[in-house]
């Protein structure tokens, strides 16, 4: 990890979060990454989605700062951490279907499965991939934008040009029609 992460330019961000022996100083950007980071951890993030979460905590502080005073930085990303990790575990109570990044569906069996497994799994993926085809292009493209790309409502209603209701409702309707062509599967 790099001793420094810088995120605006040098004037904005102190760079000397390391002193000369390598210990990291405390009120630094690096003193701060680590404590949000921990924090993050602490609430049941996996470790590998923290600085993801922490990274987006520092970009929401930096987006704040252009046109507030901000007080306290390390307060700002350690609330902006804690927020963020709130909305993560929202979003996947809510969601049936989970975020699965840039996979393709037919990627997903696990390796340490059985063969019969293995194939049991494509299968049901193939299932799914044909009850996607089912859906019309709007609504089918409003759902993994939800799912997948893990966008707020809020954030596809903009994109494509509707009310948050209309996506909520589409988005819902879709589920529950994927959610009826898996029974049995």
């Amino acid at each position: 990890m790099p001793a420094c992460r810088l995120l605006r330019t040098a004037a904005s961000y102190q760079l000397t979060d390391v002193d000369g022996v390598g210990r990291v100083v405390p009120g630094g950007l690096e003193h701060m990454w680590r404590k949000a980071r921990l924090a993050v951890v602490r609430r049941g993030v996996p470790i590998d989605e923290a600085d993801d979460l922490v990274q987006e905590a520092f970009l929401r502080l930096e987006r704040y700062e252009r046109d507030h005073a901000v007080q306290s930085r390390e307060a700002f990303v350690m609330r902006a951490a804690a927020n963020l990790t709130v909305d993560r575990a929202r979003r996947a109570a809510a969601s049936p279907i989970g975020p699965i990044g840039a996979l393709k569906l037919t990627e997903i069996a696990a390796a340490e499965a059985l063969p019969d497994e293995q194939v049991e799994s494509r299968n049901r993926l193939d299932h799914l991939q044909q009850g996607m085809a089912t859906l019309s292009d709007d609504v089918r493209r409003i759902l993994l934008m939800r799912r997948i790309d893990g966008l707020s409502f809020k954030e596809i209603a903009l994109a494509e040009g509707l009310s948050v209701s209309a996506v909520e409702k589409k988005v819902a309707r879709a589920t529950l029609l994927l959610m009826k062509w898996m029974d049995g599967w």
